[in-house]
């Protein structure tokens, strides 16, 4: 969050976080583009990152008062309690909407990522060989 807060994330057209955007935050995280992606989308969805004034994608008040708390009052809240998580999530679906539709995608680019692999073999573009 610290990389978001100095330098905001820059929506895509369609309003969403674009992969150079991911990919600056994962450099910064020393994470991959992945599970960054999951991470900046779940902090969306579930209102930790937000766009401000300018639709840029920053830090939310609640990170803010997050940030503020007590370190034993941080813990509480990061416990993993199905209690506290259930606090935290409410009534909403928007957790599980957002795992749901990043696992969908995620998904989809792998089978689109296997086919253009495919079709690199079979072009000779790319040698592949079965193990033994």
């Amino acid at each position: 969050m610290q990389a978001v807060a100095a330098r905001p994330l820059a929506p895509v057209k369609t309003g969403g976080l674009g992969q150079r955007e991911v990919q600056r935050v994962a450099r910064a995280c020393s994470l991959g583009a992945d599970p960054t992606r999951l991470w900046l989308e779940l902090a969306v969805r579930v209102g930790l990152l937000g766009p401000g004034e300018d639709g840029q994608f920053r830090p939310t008040a609640w990170l803010k008062a997050w940030h503020a708390m007590e370190a034993a009052d941080q813990r509480l809240h990061d416990s993993g309690d199905p209690a506290v998580l259930t606090g935290y999530l409410g009534k909403s679906t928007a957790f599980e909407d957002a795992i749901a539709e990043f696992s969908v995608a995620y998904a989809d680019q792998n089978e689109r990522d296997h086919t253009a692999l495919l079709k690199a073999i079979r072009s000779g573009r790319i040698e592949a060989r079965m193990a033994e």
